[in-house]
């Protein structure tokens, strides 16, 4: 539980981001041009990105309505919790309305945190196309180390979400236990070549 001065702690923090969202739309208006979001980041004394997120955030159509706000709100003090900007920010990811409201009120029963809740956000959406950063690729003399390297790290994370999590469709979980002894044997090749 967060003490009173917590949550109107974050509950100004996060209509300030709304409320300069708000303000930044009004001196924009369409435009979107670097020139005018750097000049905006300078006035405001705020970075660039936040200057696109907190339009983003006030936006009518992408982000919250101040009546949505409030409901958040009311919730915090209800509960007695709150989550912050972040959680907000991270959350318009997913479209306005039903879900991305169910989202935030698991995020605050669950007390979670905002890389919990991108994690809870990437899950609801699985089969994204397209999604993320372009891999970066690696240029190495010895490649084989690099891939063994590589290998181990997805074999661990692997194995801590299978811990903690369980395979409910049996043709996938054959298909992880192949996966798993085709990483053992590249580990062990990669490994060879360590020596």
């Amino acid at each position: 539980m967060d003490t009173h001065k917590e949550v109107e702690d974050s509950i100004k923090r996060i209509l300030w981001a709304f409320n300069l969202g708000l303000q930044l739309i009004k001196e924009t208006g369409e435009s979107k041009s670097k020139g005018l979001t750097k000049k905006l980041a300078t006035r405001h004394t705020i970075h660039e990105e936040m200057v696109r997120k907190f339009r983003v955030l006030a936006d009518t159509n992408r982000g919250f309505s101040r009546e949505e706000m409030d409901e958040q709100f009311r919730q915090f003090r209800m509960k007695g919790r709150s989550l912050d900007l972040s959680h907000f920010i991270r959350s318009l990811a997913v479209p306005r309305g039903s879900v991305r409201n169910s989202i935030l009120r698991k995020a605050l029963a669950r007390n979670l945190s905002s890389h919990q809740l991108q994690s809870l956000i990437a899950s609801r959406q699985p089969n994204q196309k397209r999604a993320g950063r372009k891999p970066k690729v690696m240029v190495s003399d010895n490649f084989d180390m690099v891939l063994g390297r590589l290998v181990w790290s997805w074999a661990r994370i692997l194995s801590a979400n299978l811990e903690v999590n369980k395979i409910s469709n049996p043709q996938l979980e054959d298909a992880v236990k192949k996966m798993q002894h085709l990483m053992k044997l590249i580990l062990k090749h990669s490994r060879s070549v360590d020596s």
